[in-house]
């Protein structure tokens, strides 16, 4: 099979729905299990209706933007275009962690959604047998590390995930900062389990998603403490201020002024 676009006209509107076919042929099951981005909807001009929105029209090379009820164009606005996913990425392996490495007294802004596209950042994977799919990304990505400290941070206008944990990570300190305008969660953890279905694995699974966790692949041990959290979910409904699945021995710790 190959991309077929399909259209339906309602008067002037023009709805063009992209079907990756050829993906799924390309790559089968196998390679694409966990991967939830078939269809998707954008750029058309009729929708260009709410706050944020914006429509560019390639052919007149003109952009369309509808600013909110508080703010009216002046004409000297400027607008950047933002295509960076992950900002820090710090990955190492269970077997050859990263370690020792802190962030901190820094403004981490900017980074763009990951909700229509199909790099790694993009990829959405099911932590459950739901029907919700979680990126294994941030603006502050690790998998694969030990000691790292993420502490008194400003996390502002980015667009996936603010900071992520995903499989082997251990003693990770996440404390003191500021998290806001975050796309999707604020903070995430998200392990692996084996791919092995049965106990002398000779039935394997197309991803690490089985039914066996004890090879502690998981984040362990995350301190989250005294963060800020506010304004987040501006594109994914259902999301946290902190969220996690496959992951264990999470310590969670409000620190109150006195």
């Amino acid at each position: 099979m190959r991309p077929f676009s399909l259209k339906s006209h309602v008067g002037r509107i023009v709805i063009q729905v992209v079907i990756s076919s050829a993906l799924k042929s390309a790559c089968g099951i196998h390679r694409c299990a966990g991967k939830a981005w078939d269809w998707y909807i954008e750029n058309v001009l009729e929708e260009c209706d709410s706050p944020g929105e914006y429509f560019f029209d390639a052919d007149a090379q003109r952009l369309y933007y509808t600013f909110n009820a508080t703010e009216s164009p002046t004409g000297d606005e400027e607008f950047f275009l933002t295509r960076t996913k992950v900002i820090f990425n710090i990955s190492g392996s269970m077997r050859a962690p990263v370690t020792g490495i802190t962030i901190q007294g820094l403004t981490i802004r900017d980074a763009a959604f990951t909700y229509l596209g199909t790099t790694e950042a993009d990829i959405h994977w099911l932590p459950s047998e739901g029907d919700w799919a979680l990126q294994r990304s941030g603006a502050i990505t690790m998998e694969g590390v030990e000691d790292i400290t993420i502490h008194r941070n400003q996390l502002t206008r980015c667009d996936g995930n603010g900071i992520f944990l995903g499989g082997y990570t251990r003693r990770v300190n996440i404390t003191a900062n500021d998290m806001n305008w975050i796309g999707d969660s604020a903070m995430a953890a998200f392990g692996w389990t084996s791919d092995c279905l049965n106990e002398n694995c000779s039935v394997r699974l197309p991803a690490k998603v089985g039914p066996d966790g004890r090879m502690g692949e998981q984040p362990r041990n995350t301190y989250v403490a005294g963060n800020l959290v506010r304004e987040f979910g501006i594109w994914q409904k259902q999301s946290s201020a902190w969220f996690q699945a496959l992951a264990t021995t999470t310590t969670l710790e409000v620190w109150a002024k006195t």
